[in-house]
């Protein structure tokens, strides 16, 4: 859809849906190697190891796709266009991804009531030491929240024909994933 319409809060999204994707299999990679049997160099096992991908998911990928999100936000404001193509193909794709997000942040927040018991999510977050669940609750959410930012953006686009909406959206977007890279690090750092 960025390649037809030139948004700019489309490709935060991209970039926001590619660090989930890195993000997924950086997790999965931790989860892997944490379950390795002990050794004699590693008396204790591997189980710190999702400690160190979970760091990685806040630092490298939340991060950098914060940072570009933000910096494409700020090339659009220094630059502007006049007009998206297409824009309305942006708002079906959006519908779609908020729609499968939903599903995937419903199952993610099932699994989380399972283990979480009568606390509060704040209070379950502090204290777990399960820091793939907690990557995976602000992950799914970020993202609904990253789609839902985009779809207003566009919409309002659409409504007034002013792109600053799409832009404003990167921007927000890109502050998003930033806040969710700082969380998920001082989680990951205190583990």
């Amino acid at each position: 859809a960025v390649l037809f319409t030139g948004s700019a809060a489309m490709l935060g999204e991209s970039v926001h849906s590619l660090a989930d994707t890195v993000n997924q299999i950086f997790l999965f990679l931790g989860i892997r190697r944490a379950a390795k049997a002990a050794s004699p160099s590693h008396q204790f096992g591997y189980g710190m190891e999702q400690y160190v991908f979970s760091f990685l998911v806040a630092i490298l990928i939340f991060s950098l796709g914060g940072a570009y999100s933000l910096y494409e936000g700020v090339h659009k404001l220094m630059h502007p266009s006049d007009k998206l193509e297409h824009a309305d193909i942006n708002l079906i794709i959006l519908g779609i991804a908020i729609g499968l997000e939903g599903y995937s942040s419903w199952i993610a927040t099932r699994e989380l009531k399972k283990t979480m018991g009568p606390i509060s999510f704040f209070k379950y977050i502090r204290k777990t030491k399960d820091q793939v669940l907690v990557t995976v609750i602000f992950e799914d959410y970020a993202a609904l929240l990253g789609l839902v930012i985009a779809g207003i953006g566009m919409t309002l686009y659409l409504i007034t024909g002013n792109v600053l909406f799409d832009t404003l959206a990167t921007l927000l977007i890109g502050t998003l994933l930033i806040g969710i890279a700082v969380i998920l690090y001082r989680e990951a750092k205190s583990l």
